[in-house]
């Protein structure tokens, strides 16, 4: 099942997100690449989805397009909550803002939510995980990066461990973790090594074989989770040490749709490739979509 939790901390605002697709058809309930979830639109706004990927690709896609042409930002919240209010709980956002002072703001059924310092949208439950973690007041005994207070380290690690459960509802995918500052929004994944289990990855290459490792106790992926470093671009990739594969993730790209008209936002698969030429193709992503959005 799906999740995006947003807090705030400070000035600062942390948004974390799976990467699963629900019905997509694929094999294992944390089938890999899945979506990116958290689209960084400009320096100043993020937006996350949970539901229907075609319907809120295209939205956002359209409110990114609004934002560059100076919209004010009042009446994209309006465009978010009427929207919708027509699509019968198909689709839900959450918005991170550093227009003025940080905000954030949940968008669902027709009605938008602000003044709290947290929300979520997709599964309760999971989200319950996360609070029941979160609320353990476990000490933090390494050294935090500057600017990230202890709760922000918490939080990230409740989210984590609540993803970890082998028990329904399942979880599964990728873990993005983006970060909003005023100084802007960026993925928070650079050059960070993770390892995962569990994880069923589909590589759609006849020459690629597809394999699943769903065991628990089972050797593990290394995983690398990499982004252009300090830039407020929806780019971000995946890089799976054992295959030498990597998922280049790139929402606002249309480049990418004309390879599969079924999914919006389809992440491209490189393979096979090394960290470091991975690190480069997602280099020569971003400022692909650079150009295209003209900045």
């Amino acid at each position: 099942m799906s999740l995006v939790m947003a807090m705030q901390f400070g000035d600062r605002i942390c948004i974390l997100s799976d990467s699963m697709v629900s019905g997509s058809g694929t094999n294992g309930h944390d089938t890999i690449p899945g979506q990116l979830k958290t689209i960084v639109l400009n320096q100043w706004v993020s937006i996350s989805y949970s539901g229907s990927t075609n319907k809120a690709i295209t939205k956002i896609r359209e409110i990114r397009k609004d934002l560059s042409e100076r919209k004010y930002f009042d009446e994209v919240l309006e465009s978010l909550t009427e929207y919708t209010s027509g699509e019968d709980g198909d689709v839900d956002f959450l918005v991170s803002s550093h227009v003025g002072i940080p905000k954030l703001y949940k968008i669902a059924d027709g009605q938008i939510h602000y003044g709290l310092g947290m929300y979520w949208i997709g599964n309760d439950e999971i989200a319950e995980r996360v609070l029941e973690e979160f609320g353990k007041e476990e000490q933090v005994n390494i050294e935090l990066p500057i600017h990230m207070t202890r709760d922000e380290y918490r939080f990230r690690d409740a989210f984590k461990k609540a993803f970890s459960v082998n028990e329904p509802p399942h979880t599964g995918g990728l873990v993005f973790d983006c970060v909003g500052t005023p100084k802007g929004y960026r993925y928070n994944n650079h050059a960070v090594v993770h390892t995962g289990d569990r994880m069923a990855v589909d590589i759609a290459f006849e020459y690629a074989d597809q394999w699943s490792h769903e065991s628990p106790g089972a050797e593990s992926y290394a995983l690398s989770l990499v982004s252009p470093n300090g830039r407020s671009l929806a780019v971000a990739g995946a890089f799976f040490e054992r295959s030498n594969t990597g998922f280049i993730y790139s929402p606002l790209d249309p480049y990418l749709d004309s390879r599969d008209k079924e999914m919006l936002g389809r992440p491209e698969t490189i393979h096979p490739v090394t960290l470091k030429g991975f690190v480069d193709e997602v280099a020569r992503s971003a400022s692909r979509l650079e150009t295209y959005l003209g900045g």
